[in-house]
């Protein structure tokens, strides 16, 4: 009995570990710029989101501290955003962390806040 109630355990432990499916959003405007990252995200992603943030929206967007497994996929997040009314900030983390949460930030000129970043639902 005790062999069965440890497997039970283990069993759900294992299937509690596993990441979660976490697909990079990427939800940008000329008004508005959301964007999340998890460890689904590539690198080419992110050099594309910063394009489009850049050119859509005026937002000064930087990746370059973060780091990539050999895949391309995001294995440590260190980035920092500046947006046009001079709001900035910056947020960072590890690989654990992407697989179940994502982070990333929100700017909306008209919301309350207008900015923030970090880990976002």
């Amino acid at each position: 009995m005790r062999l069965i109630i440890t497997f039970c355990f283990l069993s759900i432990l294992c299937i509690s570990c596993k990441p979660k499916n976490l697909p990079t959003v990427s939800d940008i405007h000329e008004d508005y710029a959301e964007v999340k990252f998890s460890h689904m995200t590539t690198e080419a992603e992110m050099a594309d989101i910063k394009t489009k943030l850049k050119q859509i929206s005026n937002i000064n967007f930087t990746y370059e501290n973060s780091t990539f497994l050999e895949d391309g996929h995001l294995q440590t997040l260190k980035i920092g955003a500046e947006m046009p009314d001079g709001n900035r900030g910056s947020t960072s983390t590890d690989l654990m962390s992407l697989q179940f949460k994502y982070y990333g930030f929100e700017y909306n000129p008209t919301g309350n806040p207008s900015f923030s970043i970090g880990v976002r639902e």
